[in-house]
């Protein structure tokens, strides 16, 4: 990557902190049921600084369904 040039996005569901609409907990407890969680803004944070990347923004698609999550070097 580039510093200043390059980016990722990330096209996922992005569960607010407050305030996940109803297909967004639907789809956190259907995912629940495969032993595993949708990531929360707080997580999706760690994750991308785990990466060695910097969280720019999220981009919510305005329905509650998913999200685009831009990050890029430091």
């Amino acid at each position: 990557m580039k510093r200043g040039y390059s980016k990722v996005l990330i096209n996922d569901i992005v569960i607010p902190s407050t305030g996940s609409s109803c297909y967004q907990a639907a789809m956190d407890c259907l995912v629940l049921q495969a032993s595993a969680n949708e990531r929360t803004e707080a997580v999706w944070s760690k994750v991308i600084q785990d990466a060695g990347l910097k969280l720019v923004k999220y981009y919510p698609d305005g329905r509650g369904y998913e999200s685009i999550i831009e990050a890029e070097l430091p």
